[in-house]
């Protein structure tokens, strides 16, 4: 299991959550309102997660350290850099994919 953000744990994207996680249930909550706080209380639960694998990594033998896969979005979230270095993960592979499904070697996916 990596530890780096997927691609539903971008910062943007929490931003806009935060946000209208923010409105408080009125007369006029929509369903998508309660879609909203669902996959908000998910996205937290699941970064709750992250930070306590990356604490417990932290716990292990000093000459252990580890590599994960993030999304270049993990490079705006200075938390969780810093929980990865605390945890002594020294290397990250940046995925990239393609927009376009059928041309995967538009990111050089091609092997």
């Amino acid at each position: 299991m990596g530890i780096g953000p997927n691609d539903s744990w971008l910062p943007e994207a929490l931003l806009i959550l935060f946000g209208l996680a923010d409105r408080r249930p009125t007369a006029k909550t929509t369903r998508i309102d309660i879609v909203i706080h669902a996959k908000l209380a998910e996205l937290q639960s699941i970064r709750e997660e992250r930070f306590t694998l990356m604490e417990r990594l932290a716990d292990l033998p000093k000459d252990m350290v580890f590599f994960t896969q993030i999304t270049m979005e993990a490079a705006e979230d200075t938390e969780f850099l810093e929980a990865m270095r605390r945890a002594r993960i020294k290397g990250a592979l940046v995925g990239c994919r393609s927009r376009d499904a059928p041309r995967p070697e538009s990111c050089l996916q091609g092997f």
